[in-house]
């Protein structure tokens, strides 16, 4: 077993760069399927090997990961977003 250090992340939205409503939503999202990957083992389930926890393990911070990453790195705009923008 590793000891896990807690972690704490901290962020802010500035007034030049808000969040869009479909990266809380892709977040949201992401971190909805996390949790399906929680559920998904059933109380009192023997993992038979290490290889099957690290794999849930893997799989729920690989969401959370993709939660993190659409809050920080918005998604690229389409072209059709772009040429319906006021700066074309």
């Amino acid at each position: 077993h590793h000891q896990h250090q807690t972690q704490t992340y901290k962020t802010s939205i500035l007034k030049e760069h808000p969040w869009k409503l479909h990266q809380i939503q892709d977040a949201g999202n992401h971190l909805q399927f996390a949790l399906y990957h929680i559920d998904n083992v059933d109380d009192g389930y023997q993992f038979k090997s290490s290889e099957e926890v690290l794999h849930t393990l893997d799989n729920i911070l690989n969401c959370l990961q993709r939660g993190r990453t659409s809050l920080i790195v918005p998604r690229k705009r389409t072209i059709d977003d772009l040429m319906k923008s006021r700066n074309m």
